[in-house]
């Protein structure tokens, strides 16, 4: 079944494979927790192509693509430019897992409540997965393109952004996107 089209082709078909197993966990009872959310972007991620590879364009912003799309699940190919970031941001409650398809990607996290901000390098086959609850800045500080699928269950309606106390360090919403 897959390895006989293109990249971006086998890719979706990965996606829509995944959908209909996040459905059918979901129909059984059972939440889309990190520990199925992690093993699956991975899997997602090891034969996605690079963004340059499948769109034959470099751009000069995040850039983001729809690999599919179901009430339990939502997966997606994103390029991260040079300087490409996404600022301290929720995903409306849904859990989730973000893989390095191709180069590094840097991530400022704040998870299980927690107040202080800590970060990490992701290369290329390394991942995180996450609750609800979780929040984070992504960003590309290095001089290539990267790559990442991302995977939301449930399927994430919302987002919220944030920025840091100036004091207190902690979190606060913030109504409109930073720039």
């Amino acid at each position: 079944m897959f390895g006989q089209g293109r990249p971006w082709e086998d890719t979706v078909r990965r996606a829509r494979a995944l959908a209909e197993e996040a459905g059918s966990l979901v129909k059984s009872g059972r939440k889309l927790r990190p520990d199925w959310l992690g093993p699956a972007a991975a899997w997602l991620a090891a034969d996605a192509p690079a963004w340059e590879d499948m769109s034959g364009a470099i751009p000069e912003e995040r850039s983001y693509r729809l690999l599919a799309s179901s009430l339990q699940l939502e997966a997606w190919l994103i390029c991260w430019p040079p300087g490409g970031r996404l600022a301290l941001h929720d995903h409306g409650g849904a859990s989730g897992a973000l893989q390095v398809v191709r180069g590094d990607l840097y991530e400022g996290f704040v998870s299980d409540g927690g107040t202080r901000v800590r970060s990490r390098a992701l290369s290329a086959g390394e991942g995180v997965a996450f609750d609800g609850d979780y929040l984070h800045d992504v960003a590309n500080r290095g001089a290539d393109l990267t790559t990442t699928v991302h995977l939301y269950g449930p399927a994430s309606t919302s987002m919220s952004f944030y920025r840091l106390h100036p004091s207190s360090r902690r979190p606060m919403p913030i109504s409109v996107p930073p720039g």
